[in-house]
């Protein structure tokens, strides 16, 4: 987002958001500078949890509750949509800032169109020389030899065939559905050799 062309109401929001994380941040901070200052000289001078006691347990008592929930670590998150409502549904009052009441992430991939370069070479006259002249393009690391298919859907294709063992009408229907982009089956096979 370009904060300097965002509406001023985007900014308010952003600002709102930002105090409350940053008020939440400022107690973990003294929380954690609490615990730190209560801790015993004893635990301190302690090896750390994965170091094995050299004696044995004899009795097992019940297990230490947890501090912190240890479930799925979230994704960090490409791109956020904030969802609120600008009026009361209920009455049309206004409403207060808002606060995260919860999140949800979905993960996806956006379809992607393929991209068609068309490299243009020019020739130009040089009035010292008094002849044209025009650079000598080298496209391998995009192309291999005179073939328009480039390097990353030739090995899309091959693998397709190759790896996971599809057709060509497979192949050439995961290109229209997935990046908009017709190939003939003659054009596949010709990639494949």
């Amino acid at each position: 987002m370009d904060l300097l062309s965002a509406p001023r109401s985007e900014l308010i929001r952003i600002i709102y958001e930002q105090q409350d994380k940053i008020t939440a941040l400022e107690t973990q901070i003294a929380e954690i500078k609490a615990r730190l200052n209560n801790q015993d000289p004893k635990q301190q001078n302690k090896p750390p949890s994965w170091v094995k006691p050299n004696i044995k347990n004899k009795k097992k008592g019940p297990r230490k509750k947890r501090e912190e929930n240890f479930g799925r670590k979230l994704d960090i998150p490409t791109k956020q949509i904030f969802h609120s409502f600008n009026i009361c549904p209920d009455c049309n009052g206004r409403l207060g800032k808002p606060a995260i009441s919860y999140t949800r992430q979905t993960i996806d991939i956006p379809p992607s169109k393929v991209e068609i370069t068309e490299h243009v070479i020019c020739k130009r006259w040089c009035f010292s020389c008094k002849k044209r002249v025009t650079p000598k393009v080298n496209l391998m690391d995009t192309v291999s030899n005179q073939q328009r298919i480039g390097i990353r859907l030739m090995s899309i294709i091959t693998m397709l065939k190759e790896a996971c063992r599809q057709p060509l009408k497979t192949i050439q229907s995961y290109l229209e559905i997935m990046h908009d982009f017709h190939l003939s089956q003659g054009a596949i096979i010709n990639v494949l050799h």
